[in-house]
């Protein structure tokens, strides 16, 4: 079955005989509605904040208002606040789940791994005021590092998205522009690729993003909750 709500201007990934995906990553952008039928059941039992996204096996809840127990639990890079702290999934072939980008960056990285037919993927949330935070730049590059040594170099594809700006002023389109600049040259000064930029930053008649990663089908959904 197509899925109607699809906004992909790049490459389509391509399916090998295993039935997996590779090549570029399939973004999809719309309402969560939208998305009904192609996210897996129980997906919307997932809120972000405590435990819920652990009980939906193979999903990793990257939870933007998680306890710091739960975020550990799951191995996820954090700075030791309980909210407000950038957060870094494990790289393994699990599905992302992260909700609310409210004046948030995301990343998502996929790459096939070496020593069989299986991706593995990681994904960032991370406030705009701390991607030049050194501490964050350390934990995403040893993350990118983990998920490099164990996957075929030619396979990664990583995307760029930007969520709900906070209010209309200029200048935090243009820290919000600065802080996706910092993460694609991260990425590109590990992997020599370039991020593509899914969605811009954006100020519309919107609450938050929330992101749903399929890692096996290298499809990201960018759910937009209206107002």
């Amino acid at each position: 079955m197509e899925d109607p709500a699809i906004h992909n201007p790049y490459e389509q990934s391509t399916e090998n005989k295993e039935g997996f995906q590779t090549g570029k990553i399939t973004v999809c952008i719309g309402e969560r509605d939208h998305h009904e039928g192609f996210l897996p059941e129980g997906i919307s039992m997932a809120k972000r904040g405590r435990d819920e996204g652990v009980r939906i096996p193979g999903i990793d809840n990257v939870a933007f208002a998680g306890e710091g127990y739960y975020l550990d639990m799951q191995g996820i890079s954090h700075d030791g606040r309980y909210t407000g702290s950038f957060l870094i999934s494990e790289a393994n072939p699990n599905d992302k789940l992260s909700e609310s980008y409210f004046g948030c960056v995301g990343l998502v990285v996929i790459g096939k791994m070496i020593d069989r037919d299986e991706n593995i993927s990681i994904i960032v949330h991370i406030p705009v005021y701390q991607t030049d935070d050194n501490k964050f730049i350390e934990s995403l590059i040893d993350r990118l590092s983990e998920l490099g040594n164990k996957v075929e170099l030619g396979t990664i594809d990583a995307i760029v998205f930007g969520g709900k700006i906070r209010g209309n002023d200029p200048k935090l389109i243009t820290d919000y522009e600065k802080g996706m600049l910092e993460i694609s040259t991260i990425v590109e000064e590990k992997f020599s690729i370039k991020p593509r930029i899914a969605a811009n930053p954006k100020n519309e008649q919107i609450i938050s993003d929330d992101v749903y990663l399929d890692t096996h089908q290298r499809r990201l959904y960018l759910m937009q909750n209206p107002a």
